[in-house]
């Protein structure tokens, strides 16, 4: 485990997932006790909405992380579906899993990689373990 000031100094840590490796990454790093910032984008099974208007959300919301945070720290993709029945497609023609597991982390990699790359060359960050 990397020691505790490398997320001392970190700006904004950013994480996909409500359940899961998500949340349990969100609970250790909120226990170390640092003034962080989180975004928390994933479904919720009380308020899920339609799963395709979850996925259009998607732009709105990186424009709105980009809109307020220069530099992000760490990006976890933690985001999970269980297809159960006969295939589903998206309005687009995809595939619904492969939209979920690697079209969306594509999508949201690509629109923060200006924001990741910030932080990386960030030359007052200490990224050493």
């Amino acid at each position: 485990m990397c020691s505790h000031h490398r997320y001392s100094r970190c700006y904004h840590d950013i994480y996909g997932g409500t359940a899961g490796i998500g949340k349990i990454a969100l609970i250790q790093l909120v226990s170390l006790g640092f003034p962080i910032k989180v975004y928390v984008l994933g479904r919720n099974g009380a308020t899920q909405k339609p799963f395709m208007e979850q996925l259009r959300e998607t732009s709105r919301l990186c424009n709105e992380i980009k809109a307020h945070e220069e530099k992000i720290d760490h990006l976890l993709l933690s985001t999970a579906y269980l297809p159960m029945g006969p295939r589903q497609e998206t309005s687009k023609g995809f595939e619904k899993a492969s939209a979920v597991g690697y079209y969306s982390r594509l999508f949201i990699i690509t629109h923060l990689l200006p924001p990741l790359s910030a932080a990386a060359t960030d030359p007052s960050h200490n990224y050493a373990c």
